[in-house]
């Protein structure tokens, strides 16, 4: 069985309409049939844009090359009176009776091995295996898990201290989201992507900034005045229609001053929908709320954009500092930032700050605040604040 699915084929819905789109649909489905093999091999249509085809093979070997010529009978265009239309498509193919006899069990084996193609970026075909069922399982696992996970109150949050060197202080802090699920603590990295996936992120965000804020209160409340809480905001948030109005009413629920809470966003956020974003910064400053450019040199960096969005905070991604003792590319990219920073009135942050050789040559480049394991890893509550009632770092 070869189980197919057209890539992205929603952007041509959306775009020219579902009459055009059952059109295209037409030319696939006879395209995929004059590439059959053999007269009893079937294609059928499954669903909207999913395809099977059943073909009996002499040998299981030519199941490749059957995968190899139905994505490569797709890569040319199809005309159209609109111009050039490219239809991609993914494939999970199965073979009886090595990966089962039954059909509910083929087709399902078939939507694994689909999940496998997908995951590589499409435009291509993937045959079912044992570990590519144990990642599925594994991942509709997190799913569901992560979808409880608010309910069950398995979130919790840690503070990195960011550390002003020119005095010893600790300025601000990073809250860093942690998930302790069934006795084990889950990699943000692999988490947080799957909350994307799921559009869980906005929920988990407004949670997280809620939560920051109440902290906050507390601090301010034990003497404890950070000029600054940075919280790392997602895409999705960003989009949200209620995004600024349901800031601004959790800022105020804590009764936490606005200047004292700095949203982190990442490079790539800022590209997504320019006009959409810089609109969103600006009324963000108008509230007194501070934004912060997280990972800053890794992604789309353009001085285009620290032109036109109020930006208060770069922050140096940890890639430049890892080897900024040996690597003079590095010291020259830092030293550049410093400068920006300087001359564009924005804060500069270094991230991943581990060894006394690196805050040395940072400090000589100009770089006033440091963040990294040199001063302490992610503390939990009370343990931040037993480190912010210490007295001053040690530099």
């Amino acid at each position: 069985i070869f189980l197919m699915d057209l890539d992205r084929f929603k952007l041509i819905n959306s775009t020219f309409g579902y009459l055009y789109g059952d059109h295209i649909l037409q030319l696939v489905s006879e395209r995929l049939s004059s590439n059959k093999k053999h007269r009893n091999d079937t294609l059928y249509r499954l669903g909207e844009d999913e395809f099977a085809l059943i073909a009996t093979l002499e040998d299981p070997l030519e199941a490749r090359r059957i995968g190899r010529d139905l994505i490569k009978v797709m890569q040319d265009h199809f005309a159209s009176d609109k111009g050039p239309i490219y239809v991609r498509l993914s494939m999970g193919i199965v073979i009886a009776p090595v990966d089962g006899t039954k059909e509910s069990e083929l087709m399902r084996k078939a939507e694994i091995a689909l999940h496998k193609a997908k995951s590589r970026g499409g435009n291509s075909f993937a045959f079912y295996d044992n570990y590519s069922e144990k990642q599925y399982r594994s991942r509709l696992s997190l799913e569901n898990a992560l979808l409880s996970a608010l309910e069950r109150k398995e979130f919790r949050m840690a503070f990195q201290p960011q550390i002003d060197v020119s005095t010893g202080r600790v300025f601000g802090a990073e809250a860093l989201l942690r998930w302790r699920h069934n006795g084990e603590n889950i990699s943000p990295a692999l988490f947080l992507p799957v909350a994307e996936e799921i559009s869980i992120m906005p929920d988990i965000g407004f949670w997280v900034l809620k939560e920051c804020c109440q902290r906050m209160s507390e601090w301010i409340s034990q003497g404890i005045e950070l000029e600054k809480l940075s919280i790392n905001v997602s895409a999705s948030q960003c989009h949200d229609e209620t995004f600024l109005e349901r800031v601004f009413k959790i800022i105020s629920d804590a009764d936490v001053n606005p200047e004292r809470i700095m949203l982190e966003i990442t490079e790539s956020v800022l590209m997504e929908d320019r006009n959409k974003i810089k609109e969103l910064f600006k009324r963000l400053k108008t509230l007194g709320i501070g934004v912060a450019i997280d990972d800053f040199g890794t992604g789309y960096s353009s001085l285009s954009y620290l032109k036109d969005f109020p930006v208060d905070i770069l922050k140096i991604d940890k890639s430049f500092v890892d080897n900024i003792e040996t690597d003079e590319r590095d010291r020259v990219i830092v030293r550049g930032i410093a400068k920006v920073g300087e001359v564009m009135g924005m804060e500069v942050i270094a991230e991943g700050v581990e060894r006394k050789e690196q805050l040395e040559i940072l400090r000589n480049l100009g770089i006033r605040y440091i963040q990294g394991y040199l001063y302490s890893p992610p503390l939990e509550k009370d343990e931040f604040i037993a480190f912010c009632t210490s007295g001053k770092v040690k530099l």
